[in-house]
């Protein structure tokens, strides 16, 4: 084991060299491989680390080859590369200063910001980076290269007592004296101090290799502390009322109002019937809570703490997702509107991701509870080996009170081990295993001579995710008893969690659809393949793929094909948008991934940009009504972006 761990911590000076904390004031934390900690005197840094610190704080990194950084308060810094020829760094917000010993032609040392990018070949300066991400640069010895990251100017070089000033997307402007010289450290600390509300700092993302460039959950363009973001759009959607459904037109606006870690999304939509008159039911006090799409505190594996009440505009997993995947309580919106809670905690040594769909009524529930029992052992790459235990649970899968015993439970255990944390590549590894209990209930369906359902399927996994350069991820392999379904609660299980059921010729779970007349045996292995990836807002994909070797040619759920893609701004066809969701069970050639039928979900949204910031769309839907009928839509709306 002792010479394990050597060859380990060989192979891991032979990539970078070392940065550690010289010294600490006040409160900050490190994320370390997507584990955050409290940050402490003498931690080690590594690459693609970041740190966070609060207001009047300061951390001095020492890097092994004598250079030097100090991160002041409410700044989120990263270190991106600390090799022997090239230390690389980004600051997001906040301040830093540095100085660089002398370096040679073959060495590089570069900070990046949002709207900069700083060459350094030996000095002392200082960058400041403010909310809007305009940066300063002040040199107090030597010579600062500064361009525009966008490459909009040429690079301008700043010399000892000047500075120089980049707003996003426009090129550096020319070296001036410093007028006003940056703050000293321990005078902003002090400053600080005494401020009787000292703001907070915006959160870095989890790898913080990249500003925050959207509001996850609501999918508008997130605002800067007390500022408001906001899409809108003018068109027609089909609504249920009374058990008719009927094409109403649709005025709708999505405002974000944020206050540093606190958002606040609001749904405003306003619905007119054919004679233009106002749905005024939707506008009584009583439903003025439902014009709140979510509260949310911080930012999911971003934050220590998050959390979020409302509509889950981003799909929520539970771990690996082996029993909570990419789950949606918006499947039936407009006509379910549900007020769904997620919840993370992560305090280094433990942690809990749970939710609910719908605080009201809590009919679905999932958890995970983990552990990193070697986190201050300080052994390299078990250090961050995690543990877990998870479940999921739906208690009334139809929805009526009056069936007893009917729930779906799966509980499961998994493990987790991040192997690699490289600038363009990170990795880790892990294994799931789960069980489905199924409520007494369904012993109903089995009689003296027959047995059609068959309770107690186990499920295991073993998998690895990871990115590589901006191709996010994972891939498992996996061996099934017959009577286990993986991924139980997915993004339409509030589709398919309740339908009409032709073998029984009634209205039954999800869970005796699929596993009706299957035992466990044969057990089936097969892959679960998932990749997404957003290439500079112009083109978002994620496709999964999942199938086995016992699936025959009729087979109505595998293989199962899942896939979304967003594309706008393309160069040649720059005033065309394109957005699309599909679902397919039993894709079992190109032609059944092609026919869109009762295995299918859809929707295909097709836009042209008929002005700035307003865009006409034609939007077509193939989903399932209420009863579990499927039902399909086509309808115009003018989207509008403010």
């Amino acid at each position: 084991m002792k010479k394990i761990l050597l060859v380990m911590a060989f192979c891991s000076s032979v990539f970078a060299q070392e940065a550690f904390v010289l010294k600490i004031s006040g409160r900050a934390h490190l994320n370390s491989g997507g584990v955050w900690e409290i940050l402490k005197k003498d931690m080690r840094v590594s690459a693609g680390d970041s740190i966070t610190t609060e207001a009047g704080a300061e951390v001095s990194l020492k890097l092994s080859d004598g250079h030097s950084v100090d991160i002041m308060g409410d700044s989120i810094f990263s270190l991106k590369e600390n090799s022997e020829d090239l230390k690389e760094m980004d600051i997001w917000l906040g301040r830093i200063y540095a100085k660089v010993e002398k370096l040679p032609p073959s060495k590089k040392f570069t900070v990046r910001t949002p709207a900069a990018v700083c060459a350094v070949r030996g000095t002392k300066f200082t960058v400041d980076v403010d909310e809007s991400k305009k940066t300063d640069v002040y040199v107090d010895e030597g010579i600062v290269g500064v361009m525009d990251s966008s490459g909009a100017g040429e690079e301008v070089f700043v010399e000892k007592g000047m500075m120089s000033s980049v707003k996003e997307g426009e090129a550096a402007s020319p070296p001036a004296k410093a007028q006003t010289p940056p703050q000293k450290a321990e005078e902003k600390a002090e400053k600080a101090k005494k401020s009787a509300a000292p703001k907070s700092a915006p959160v870095a993302s989890a790898s913080a290799q990249a500003p925050r460039e959207q509001s996850a959950e609501s999918g508008q363009t997130a605002a800067a502390s007390g500022n408001v973001a906001m899409n809108g759009s003018i068109g027609a959607v089909a609504l249920t009322r009374d058990g008719v459904t009927k094409v109403y037109y649709e005025f709708s606006m999505y405002p974000e109002l944020t206050f540093g870690k606190l958002g606040i999304g609001l749904e405003l939509v306003v619905h007119f019937d054919e004679n233009n008159q106002i749905l005024k039911d939707e506008w009584t006090k009583e439903r003025y809570p439902e014009k709140i799409d979510y509260i949310r505190w911080g930012h999911k594996h971003q934050d220590p703490f998050y959390f979020l009440i409302g509509r889950f505009r981003r799909p929520v997993s539970i771990g690996h997702g082996f029993i909570v995947n990419n789950y949606s309580n918006m499947a039936r919106y407009p006509n379910v509107k549900k007020i769904g809670l997620e919840f993370d905690l992560d305090r280094n040594k433990w942690g809990i991701e749970a939710m609910t769909d719908d605080v009201t009524r809590a009919d679905i529930i999932g958890g995970r509870f983990y552990a990193r029992p070697l986190l201050e052992t300080g052994i390299p790459l078990l250090r961050n080996l995690k543990i877990a235990a998870s479940a999921g649970t739906d208690k009334d899968p139809d929805s009526d009170s009056e069936t007893k015993n009917d729930a779906v439970t799966i509980i499961g255990a998994d493990v987790e081990l991040p192997l690699l944390n490289f600038k363009y590549f990170n990795a880790s590894i892990y294994g799931d295993i789960a069980k489905m209990q199924m409520g007494d209930t369904y012993d109903s369906f089995n009689t003296s001579s027959t047995t059609n359902l068959v309770d107690g399927g186990i499920g295991k996994s073993a998998g690895i995710s990871g990115k590589m350069f901006f191709l996010n991820f994972r891939g498992e392999y996996r061996i099934v008893e017959d009577n286990f379904i993986p991924g139980y609660f997915d993004g339409h299980y509030d589709l398919s969690r309740w339908q009409r059921f032709n073998v029984t010729n009634s209205s039954t779970t999800k869970a005796v659809r699929q596993l009706w007349g299957r035992t466990k045996d044969p057990v089936k292995v097969g892959p679960y393949i998932e990749a997404w990836f957003s290439f500079f807002r112009i083109i978002d994909f994620r496709a999964s793929y999942e199938d086995y070797n016992t699936v025959k040619r009729d087979d109505p759920f595998y293989p199962h094909l899942i896939a979304s893609a967003s594309m706008a701004q393309l160069p040649f066809l720059a005033n065309y948008t394109l957005e699309a969701d599909y679902d397919k069970k039993g894709a079992h050639t190109w032609n059944d991934i092609k026919k869109v039928d009762e295995n299918a979900i859809l929707a295909l949204k097709v836009g042209y940009r008929v002005a700035p910031n307003v865009t006409m769309l034609i939007v077509t839907r193939r989903n399932y009504d209420s009863e579990g009928n499927p039902t399909k839509t086509t309808t115009a709306e003018t989207r509008i972006r403010f």
